[in-house]
């Protein structure tokens, strides 16, 4: 499954039809009620696909999302969705200039220094959506590890350390 391009198609025939929330929050709910097993259900070449196509019909989609569904369900590519759902938000995220970051610090943090990490971060992406995400890592001796969209900026006394441990 190209996922871009079903991202993009899905986004713009929603955008037409002036369907846009409707289909992000079917998508949504969607995302919510996968499981493992309802994934090999619909992908399972033993169901016939009016049973699948009715069971579909019961969540109340929007028909762009529901016709969406229905040809994955044929192609037997729910298996897909995972990542397609990734894809997706970081598409709806860039559009909307919304950052998501993890923030790993080893102590909790004040709200002065959330807030000077905030404004250094809005600066950095050019935009003033800056979700944070706290996590205290009782792992780290102290310093901080930020990581957004698979790409991390590491500055823990730990990973000085090791990287001080191979100069060495």
């Amino acid at each position: 499954m190209d996922h871009n391009r079903h991202v993009l198609a899905l986004y713009e025939t929603a955008q037409k039809q002036n369907k846009l929330d409707e289909m992000l929050n079917s998508i949504e709910s969607f995302n919510h009620v996968l499981t493992i097993e309802f994934i090999d259900y619909l992908d399972s070449p033993l169901v016939d696909i009016e049973q699948k196509r009715s069971l579909v019909n019961t969540f109340n989609f929007d028909s762009i999302t529901e016709a969406w569904l229905i040809m994955i369900i044929k192609q037997r590519q729910v298996h897909e969705f995972n990542t397609f759902h990734q894809i997706f938000t970081r598409f709806i995220r860039a559009l909307n200039k919304e950052v998501h970051v993890d923030v790993f610090v080893a102590n909790a943090i004040s709200e002065v220094s959330q807030s000077n990490i905030k404004q250094a971060l809005t600066s950095f992406f050019d935009t003033n959506d800056i979700t944070m995400h706290i996590h205290i890592d009782e792992t780290l001796i102290g310093g901080m590890k930020i990581t957004h969209q698979g790409i991390s900026l590491d500055q823990t006394i730990l990973t000085m350390l090791d990287e001080l441990q191979t100069v060495i």
